[in-house]
Formats: C-alpha cells, structure tokens, sequence
C-alpha cells in the first residue's frame, strides 16, 4: 500500500521506517505547532508502544548504531545501521513511527543511507510518587 522508508508526508513530518505499511494509516494527531503528538515504536512481531513527545526527556545517538530515548514512563533503545535520520526525527519531534526491520531483510538492499533498524527495546522506568 504504501513504502514508508525515511520519506516526509504533505505536513512534512518524517516517517522512519524500514518495512511497507500493513495496515490502515491511522489518524494522527497533531499539536499547534504541526508536531504529531506520539511516536510509534513498532516491532517485527507486530508489538509496539506509542510514547508521547511531551515526556521526552533525553536523545542520544551513537554512530556505532544506536539511539536512546528516555521518556518520563520508558526508556526506549534503538540498534541498527545508519541511524542518523531516525535521530534527526525524533530530535525534531517529527518521527510518527519507528519500525523495526523484519527478520532476514537484508540491511545492505537499501538505498544508500537509509536507515536499517535491527532491534527496538523498550523498557518501563519506575513512577516518581
């Protein structure tokens, strides 16, 4: 239906992604200043975790292949090939979802410099009471 690789839609916000959509888009939601309010981080397996932007509290990127994204209620850690584009997203709050690769999809089939995501952690951090 559609290839999401690392493209921007009519609003020019950045879907990163690395697989074809397998559903339907859902409606995004969209805050004053054009920003989707949530990011998807979806998994190979079908599961994933939509995360607010307004809890974002840390984006560290590391050339040798991965990217931290601390929340208020999770840390999330991406591994993979070329992650640069996937920073600059979420840097931007521009990422509507992450998506990981699916399992035997060759990393070097890609176009030069896209993004190829191995592996998507996403862990719960404690409540603050």
């Amino acid at each position: 239906m559609y290839d999401l690789r690392a493209c921007t839609d009519a609003k020019g916000l950045l879907m990163v992604t690395v697989l074809p959509l397998r559903a339907p888009k859902p409606a995004v939601e969209i805050d004053d200043e054009g920003h989707p309010r949530m990011v998807s981080f979806e998994r190979a397996d079908g599961s994933a975790n939509a995360l607010c932007y307004r809890d974002l509290e840390r984006l560290d990127f590391d050339p040798a292949g991965t990217v931290e994204v601390s929340f208020a209620t999770a840390t999330v850690v991406i591994r993979g090939l070329r992650l640069e584009a996937v920073w600059q997203a979420l840097h931007a709050h521009r990422a509507l979802a992450v998506r990981e690769a699916r399992p035997g999809e060759d990393a070097d089939a890609r176009e030069p410099g896209e993004p190829h995501i191995d592996g998507i952690t996403v862990t719960p951090r404690p409540v603050k009471t």
